[in-house]
């Protein structure tokens, strides 16, 4: 994930927005959970990330490494899908447009 802290400060802003249950009694424990989902989630794809925050947010889901692990391991499988749609419609795509030049051809010979 580029600039973990980054995106984590600002899931914690969208998640008390959202009015889910985040409840630090100081800006010394605010720190201690952004550096601890700051570790354990740097090596995540931005975009994954993006999903499960969303997902989260959307479902309100108690913000823990439990519920963020769930929303990552659905967002895996959403980014997947958006993947292989796309390199199937690249696929059709590819071959209608080869289809339609070999047609082509066929008729002018």
């Amino acid at each position: 994930m580029e600039r973990p802290y980054e995106q984590i400060r600002r899931m914690v802003k969208l998640f008390e927005y959202n009015r889910l249950k985040l409840r630090f009694r100081n800006e010394d424990e605010r720190a201690r959970f952004i550096d601890g989902w700051a570790e354990r989630f740097c090596e995540t794809d931005d975009a994954e990330w993006n999903i499960a925050v969303t997902i989260m947010t959307a479902r309100r889901r108690e913000p823990n490494f439990y519920n963020m692990e769930k929303a990552l391991r659905e967002a895996q499988g959403i980014r997947r899908e958006r993947v292989f749609d796309k390199e199937r419609k690249e696929m059709q795509n590819g071959e209608v447009s080869s289809w339609a030049g070999h047609k082509t051809k066929a008729n002018t010979g």
